[in-house]
């Protein structure tokens, strides 16, 4: 028997949805429009992030060469969140923000990327996780010119328990719009996957998931190393399991685990074992903040801005 505030919590999401599907079908709402001059889009879905978000926005605008634009779908778990989430917003500046059109069950991650895909016109889409940021300065840039040539710039995991265990992931993966459009794509979850599945099965299916055509990023550092080595390969990489605050290629950070740093609770395995203690995690995050905003004030310096 279904729980009644579990059946009023599914029969929520599905009327808004369809409130939602209709109100798009009819063009009742408009296309926000951002900064002309920028040629990346960011699209983020925000949830349970104040440990890290103002962190993850400081990287994404002082480590960029020109102006980027960043979506943000504002879930939030707590109505208090909501004044301090659009004070940070303020206070930075560029964000675009985006609220579920209803007070609605909160939206999975891929209906806010996907509902933040269509209300806007980027054609250079990069989805990011809220607790993953870039690392390196010109990061826009670079992905500018590896998609001249290439499909998808993306952060590549093992996941042995899917049943598409190596992927690209989209806690950083970047794309073309007309990737989308052109073939009937869209960042959904579905099939125990995650938002980017879609984009991987097609590559996969064209016989373009190789390095002809994907820029993977592979994992180059783990704060912690919580997995042996990995059973499967994709570009002929076998160590793809993730550990707890992963660097892929030098050029993305993402720390895992970021609902658990937020509700202060210790991740286990599928058997139940503890990986990470509440120190240890507090641990990276801090020192993975101090490393971050230090290299954010010497990027800024260092990187030319326009616009």
């Amino acid at each position: 028997m279904i729980p009644w505030r579990s059946y009023a919590h599914r029969l929520a999401r599905r009327s808004e949805q369809l409130l939602y599907d209709i109100r798009r079908r009819l063009g009742v709402f408009k296309k926000k429009e951002g900064n002309p001059l920028a040629r990346v889009g960011v699209y983020v879905a925000y949830w349970d992030a104040s440990w890290i978000f103002e962190d993850h926005l400081r990287a994404m605008r002082d480590l960029a060469s020109g102006p980027i634009n960043y979506y943000v779908m504002a879930n939030f778990r707590h109505p208090s969140e909501r004044a301090w989430f659009d004070g940070v917003i303020s206070r930075f500046g560029f964000p675009i923000p985006f609220y579920p059109w209803s007070k609605s069950p909160i939206l999975t991650h891929g209906e806010s990327l996907q509902r933040l895909i269509e209300a806007t016109s980027d054609e250079i889409i990069v989805l990011c996780d809220v607790d993953a940021f870039p690392i390196k300065a010109g990061w826009d840039a670079w992905i500018i010119d590896e998609l001249s040539r290439k499909d998808a710039v993306a952060v590549v995991v093992d996941m042995p328990g899917r049943d598409m265990p190596v992927f690209l992931h989209p806690s950083f993966i970047a794309f073309k719009r007309s990737l989308l459009l052109d073939n009937g794509l869209d960042v959904l979850t579905g099939e125990g996957n995650d938002p980017a599945y879609k984009i991987t099965q097609h590559l996969l299916r064209r016989g373009r998931l190789t390095l002809d055509h994907v820029t993977p990023l592979f994992p180059t550092h783990r704060a912690i190393t919580l997995f042996p080595t990995g059973t499967s390969d994709l570009f002929g990489r076998s160590d793809l399991l993730h550990g707890f605050g992963t660097t892929y290629s030098d050029w993305v950070f993402h720390f895992w685990f970021g609902m658990f740093v937020a509700r202060r609770e210790e991740p286990k395995d599928f058997h139940g074992n503890r990986l990470l203690t509440l120190a240890e995690m507090d641990r990276v995050v801090q020192e993975t903040q101090a490393w971050i905003r230090d290299r954010c004030s010497r990027g800024s310096a260092g990187v030319s801005r326009s616009g």
